[in-house]
């Protein structure tokens, strides 16, 4: 209809270039709640997602009397690597850390850069010991890893089960502390 020169030609390029339109605001739409909940350098989750989730997380792990724990790692001395190699490497260690990371967990875990060099993985179904063994997979395998030009990177650990019914501000303070 498209190729017709009258009114009805005209309609049905007009209706073309409003699909096409609205399928780019579709795309983009979506481009924009992906970034929303993702940390732009390293493209794992951030905090803006946790804050979304966390209560329904918790909600599931009271009603139905499930574990839930909280791994919090930090990476040692990092500000060094900043003021040492440049930013531009410190983002490598970064994104080089996140790969690392998301290697070793599981598909029902969460993974998040929370701020600065700190990530946070939440692990469903898990108790304390389960994330501690995981936590010290992933400390080991930082450890031996050797970010080119940089060297070796190594991280802090803090480990916390949540209790029944602990809010998340009480939850996330235990695990904070267990990291220092």
């Amino acid at each position: 209809e498209m190729s017709r020169s009258d009114e009805i030609g005209q309609l049905a390029a007009g209706v073309k270039m409003l699909e096409t339109s609205m399928a780019e605001e579709r795309k983009l739409r979506k481009l924009t709640e992906f970034w929303a909940i993702r940390d732009e350098l390293t493209g794992l989750y951030n905090r803006h997602f946790l804050e979304q989730n966390i209560e329904s997380v918790m909600n599931r792990s009271d009603r139905y009397s499930e574990d839930v724990s909280l791994v919090m790692f930090d990476l040692d001395f990092f500000k060094q690597v900043n003021d040492t190699r440049g930013h531009p490497a410190g983002d490598a260690v970064l994104r080089q850390t996140a790969r690392l990371a998301e290697q070793m967990i599981r598909s029902s875990d969460w993974l998040m850069r929370f701020g600065g060099e700190e990530f946070i993985l939440l692990m469903p179904q898990t108790t304390i010991d389960g994330a501690v063994a995981a936590a010290e997979k992933m400390r080991e395998a930082f450890e031996r890893h050797d970010h080119p030009g940089i060297g070796r990177v190594t991280a802090s650990f803090g480990v916390a089960q949540r209790k029944k019914n602990e809010s998340f501000g009480s939850w996330y303070g235990r695990t904070d502390e267990a990291l220092y």
